[in-house]
């Protein structure tokens, strides 16, 4: 350490080595031997020593100032013509939701009559919070038509439903596909259309089991065909062994029903099982589960004896 002789003491921090400090501790306790005088004078305010705490420095360096400079918030940005005491109400923000709700989700016309217009209603609910206007279109068809001009708006209130007729002509027995197309400002919804056209629809059990039957050996059981549809039924039927079916082909009108012949002959012992496909010409192929079980039986005649009697003679030995 260094001493000025200024009323101002500069003070240097050293780190001195071992062997300084030791001499510089000797070289003090001389001084004080020698001149004790000097003990007083080296007490002094202006020759003390300071020693300075430096966790005491970062303290005071982390402290906070006395006048902190005040944090400033984003403002908040309102939409244009709102106020913050506004009462408007937005639409829900779930991009996912869909606001409009068909009912039904799809159209459907069947069984209905050949040259009969057939007219249908769709419900249109609003979801959201606020009114749409939802523009409703329909392509050109010559078995569709929207009722009503196309392309026209309708103002839906929120929670409430819109009506929207559709009408069917019907021409011959296929089936027709359309849509319906409801776009509003969020999104845009289309209503799939569907014509059922006549068709055949055969009734038949889903399973015939025959019961234990021996091997070798045939076994029948009747079905019922029944045609529940509305147009007329040509089918056809198959098999595989060891069952067969007959007759194999067949016509039914609206309503009719005939008997078929499934014959179960087993050639080997076990459990059985195959289908019976029933194809129509003009509807949906339907199948029969087919079961069996054959086993060995044993078929014979017991051992027995026959007396033979003639009345005539008395006298004669029995047969046996």
């Amino acid at each position: 350490m260094k001493e000025s002789s200024d009323d101002s003491t500069e003070y240097e921090t050293i780190t001195p080595s071992k062997s300084k400090l030791h001499s510089n501790q000797q070289a003090t306790s001389e001084e004080t031997l020698e001149s004790p005088s000097q003990e007083t004078s080296s007490s002094s305010p202006d020759s003390q020593l300071t020693i300075f705490d430096f966790r005491e420095v970062g303290l005071r360096l982390r402290k906070k100032p006395d006048n902190p400079q005040e944090t400033k918030l984003p403002k908040t940005v309102r939409p244009p013509g709102t106020s913050e005491n506004s009462s408007s109400k937005f639409s829900s923000p779930d991009r996912n939701k869909t606001l409009l709700e068909p009912v039904p989700s799809e159209l459907v016309f069947q069984n209905y009559v050949l040259g009969k217009v057939c007219e249908t209603a769709l419900l249109l609910r609003n979801r959201d919070k606020v009114t749409r206007l939802v523009k409703v279109t329909m392509d050109s068809s010559p078995y569709f038509k929207l009722v009503g001009p196309n392309g026209v708006c309708h103002q839906i209130p929120p929670g409430s439903v819109c009506t929207i007729n559709i009408l069917f002509t019907p021409e011959g027995s296929k089936d027709h596909f359309h849509q319906l197309v409801c776009i509003s400002k969020r999104e845009k919804l289309t209503v799939p259309i569907r014509a059922i056209g006549a068709r055949p629809v055969l009734d038949l059990p889903d399973q015939l089991d025959f019961s234990p039957c021996p091997v070798n050996h045939s076994t029948q059981k009747t079905l019922l065909v029944h045609n529940t549809g509305n147009l007329e039924a040509c089918y056809s039927l198959s098999t595989e062994s060891p069952f067969t079916v007959s007759p194999a082909t067949g016509t039914l009108d609206v309503g009719e029903a005939k008997q078929v012949t499934v014959e179960y002959h087993p050639l080997e012992t076990g459990h059985h099982s195959t289908s019976l496909a029933v194809h129509c010409d003009r509807g949906e192929d339907t199948h029969t589960r087919l079961l069996g079980k054959a086993k060995d039986f044993n078929i014979g005649l017991d051992k027995y004896s026959l007396e033979l009697v003639k009345p005539q003679n008395h006298g004669h030995p029995q047969q046996k």
